[in-house]
């Protein structure tokens, strides 16, 4: 019942169509509040997620930051979960929707720890990357040299943990072939690849997202121009080559 009721909150709407700003507040304090089960959490950050992606304007930009921002950090903060991994990729989300005004330095602390544990899931650390890459400042107390390393690393593991499941699938086939009566081949060899078209496109995305997090195309966002100097500009070089290889994937 709680979770239905958060549920409704979060889809009430105002007469020209667009999620009802007095429901917000309820919205953030409920997401933000560890005390709250995680289940209601959940709901009412799905429902802070349509008032953030419902802004158009930058008074409405402002307007929406303020009343999330101070939810972002307690979303960011949990233990590891099915639960709580979804809430904290909802705060990274909105973060890299909202940029600077939905960020405080603990969520911005909080995501970069999520982008170094090894232990977090693949898309949960891009997403954070994402988020550090549209909101972080020269003020914000982020370790951008470090961030910066950590990105290329997720960008690789991603890659590795896909090309390690489909050696693993090219081992489950030698296997069933050859306990097969007389260890024939099926007719035309493999029926499917061993990576699969949509595991490329998720590679390509996560490539290309890592790339806008160090340094846009045109190097005005992102967290390498950060650095400054020569570092920045080596960061753009790793910009560029996770970028042209998500475009290859994609193409390919």
């Amino acid at each position: 019942v709680r979770v239905n009721a958060m549920l409704l909150v979060g889809e009430l709407r105002s007469k020209d169509g667009r999620p009802l700003p007095a429901a917000l507040p309820t919205l953030a304090t409920t997401a933000g509040d560890v005390r709250v089960p995680l289940e209601v959490r959940v709901a009412a950050a799905a429902g802070m997620a349509r008032h953030a992606e419902a802004v158009r304007a930058a008074d409405q930009l402002a307007e929406v930051a303020k009343a999330v921002a101070p939810a972002i950090g307690p979303m960011l903060s949990g233990p590891p979960s099915v639960a709580g991994d979804w809430l904290a990729g909802r705060a990274l989300a909105i973060v890299q929707g909202l940029g600077p005004a939905a960020a405080t330095k603990e969520s911005l602390a909080a995501a970069a720890r999520i982008l170094g544990d090894g232990t977090r899931g693949v898309d949960l650390r891009i997403r954070a990357a994402a988020a550090l890459g549209a909101a972080a400042a020269a003020d914000s107390g982020v370790d951008v040299g470090r961030a910066v390393d950590s990105i290329r690393g997720v960008a690789l593991a991603g890659l590795e943990e896909d090309a390690a499941a489909a050696e693993n699938r090219r081992a489950d086939r030698s296997l069933g072939s050859a306990a097969a009566p007389g260890g024939i081949q099926p007719p035309g060899g493999e029926t499917e690849p061993s990576i699969p078209q949509l595991v490329c496109r998720r590679n390509a995305w996560r490539l290309w997202t890592c790339a806008e997090a160090i340094a846009s195309e045109d190097g005005s966002t992102g967290l390498g121009p950060l650095l400054g100097g020569d570092a920045a500009a080596a960061a753009a070089k790793v910009a560029a080559t996770l970028r042209q290889a998500a475009m290859s994937l994609d193409t390919h």
